[in-house]
């Protein structure tokens, strides 16, 4: 009768009982060495079974354990016009999404049975105007042709610190009365969002950064690096919306190279300075601005210089018109916002101090805010009694008197209280001075203004503080002619055709740079050019 006692050790040996039995062969001498071989046999299975099951169980864990995950969204407002408007203002996720998507499709290339072919332009901030500079062949291999594979699904990306990653994008969008609200009842929600999933936490911050600054190079190497012009064309009188501007593209042709005057080369020791913040403008509490006046009469090379000097600094221009201007608000805000619409696909520009330089052309004709004071009081003298008065205020503006200052005060703080009530800001002279030399600290402008009769400009407006460099361009000195004619007839003039030259200008021949560029594109020869000036003696 078996015992109750039903011990695996007692399990274990009926089993080999049973074994020993089955393998009988009816020799006794091979049925013993069996049944002395069969339980070592067993155990040493027993043994080796154990540990693989171990090793089994160990990889299993491995493989079922869970993985680190990442969300990145992105949430944004589709209006009926098909316009994009980020809900949370504060959320640069989309930029991060649009990187790593861009990255998967350029660089992982995943082995896809079923895709959209995307033809994508990686700068997709690349202004219209840029496009369309551009010929039809250049603008297509600016394109790349990518596949985009399906939503909802689990792609490798490959290997980052030594670990698997997956990544899964979803794009979804709603109807905007879902949001509980928050949209308003109108358009609809758009629900970007991509997961990635590695077993280490490590190996997802790796890819995000991979992907990011490969973006990031990407965008920098398309950046555009072309300079332009804008010009004013219309402007807030309230100051509060940004200035509207017509962009045109400058050119590399006027260079210094190209400039044959003394006073311009000599300038450029001041710019190489304040470029560099050296010299003067090293100097703790120097002010970090240059302000220039270029005076003289017309095609003496004052739009010149200001076309090299744009280039020599590598900088945009701005082109101040006054005349366009009708408040002081309108014009502090254009001076100071640094940021431009422009007309193409009304895109935003957003230019620092130092990548402009502001230029007041013939700022004498632009407006009547500029005229001297002094001037406009005389003016008013001498068109009658009527407006004697007038005459007399402006005087007094200048008097030292204390009791007439605190009354000009008052007298300008009623018509500033007044104004404010009328919901106007006329633009003055004082306006102006504030956007050139207030309070606002603007480190690394620069400023120019062009005038042909600068006799009538206010002394304020041209004060040392404000105006750092007058430059006088006259009419070309006998140097400066013949170092244009070298350059534009590309030869040597000889000492006999410089001292013809040098008489021309002391029988007092006045010459500008753009006469003697025109004469030159008339001319075959040095000789016949000069000749044909001393035929007009």
């Amino acid at each position: 009768m078996i015992s109750n006692n039903s011990s695996p050790e007692n399990f274990i040996f009926i089993q080999m009982l049973g074994m020993v039995n089955a393998m009988k062969t009816g020799n006794p001498q091979v049925d013993m060495l069996i049944a002395m071989a069969l339980p070592y046999l067993l155990n040493m299975l027993r043994s080796d079974l154990l540990r693989w099951i171990k090793k089994l169980v160990a990889k299993e864990v491995i493989i079922v354990k869970a993985d680190f995950e990442r969300n990145i969204t992105h949430r944004s407002t589709v209006t009926a016009g098909g316009v994009h408007v980020d809900i949370d203002e504060e959320n640069y996720n989309l930029c991060l999404i649009k990187a790593l998507q861009l990255y998967v499709y350029s660089n992982c290339k995943p082995d896809l049975k079923q895709a959209e072919m995307n033809l994508t332009l990686l700068g997709g901030n690349s202004s219209q105007q840029r496009r369309n500079d551009m010929s039809t062949s250049d603008l297509l291999k600016s394109f790349s042709m990518v596949e985009r594979p399906l939503s909802k699904q689990w792609l490798d990306v490959g290997t980052f610190a030594d670990s698997p990653v997956k990544l899964f994008m979803e794009d979804s969008l709603s109807n905007g009365k879902e949001d509980g609200g928050n949209n308003g009842g109108t358009g609809s929600i758009r629900d970007m969002t991509i997961q990635v999933k590695s077993p280490s936490k490590q190996s997802i911050n790796a890819f995000l950064q991979v992907a990011f600054d490969w973006y990031t190079d990407q965008l920098k190497s398309m950046e555009n690096t072309d300079r332009f012009l804008f010009e004013l064309e219309s402007c807030s009188s309230r100051g509060r919306e940004i200035p509207n501007f017509r962009r045109y593209k400058l050119g590399d042709d006027k260079t210094f190279e190209s400039l044959f005057s003394r006073q311009c080369h000599d300038l450029l020791t001041i710019v190489d300075q304040f470029e560099s913040k050296s010299g003067k403008y090293r100097i703790k509490g120097y002010p970090h601005k240059l302000g220039l006046l270029l005076t003289g009469p017309p095609g003496t090379g004052k739009t010149s210089l200001i076309k090299a000097l744009a280039h020599y600094t590598d900088r945009h221009i701005v082109n101040v018109l006054l005349s366009r201007i009708s408040t002081n608000a309108s014009l502090m805000n254009l001076m100071f916002n640094k940021k431009y619409i422009t007309n193409d696909s009304g895109a935003h520009s957003s230019l620092d101090f130092n990548r402009i330089i502001y230029v007041f052309e013939d700022v004498d004709a632009s407006s009547d805010v500029v005229k001297s004071r002094k001037l406009i009081a005389e003016e008013s003298a001498e068109a009658g009694p009527v407006e004697v008065v007038e005459a007399s205020a402006a005087k007094a503006s200048k008097d030292d008197n204390k009791a007439r200052k605190r009354a000009q005060m008052r007298e300008k703080m009623i018509a500033k209280m007044r104004a404010d009530a009328d919901g106007e800001d006329k633009l003055d002279l004082t306006g102006l001075l504030n956007a050139l030399d207030g309070v606002v600290d603007t480190p690394g402008r620069i400023v120019i203004m062009t005038s042909n009769h600068p006799e009538i400009l206010d002394e304020a407006l041209v004060r040392p503080g404000r105006i750092d460099k007058r430059l006088n361009l006259g009419y070309m000195i006998a140097q400066d002619m013949v170092e244009m004619l070298e350059h534009y007839f590309e030869c040597k003039v000889d000492s006999k055709a410089e001292i013809r030259i040098r008489a021309l200008i002391q029988n007092g021949m006045d010459m500008t740079a753009a006469e003697l560029e025109q004469l030159a594109i008339e001319h075959e020869t040095t000789e016949e050019l000069i000749a044909s000036l001393e035929k007009r003696e």
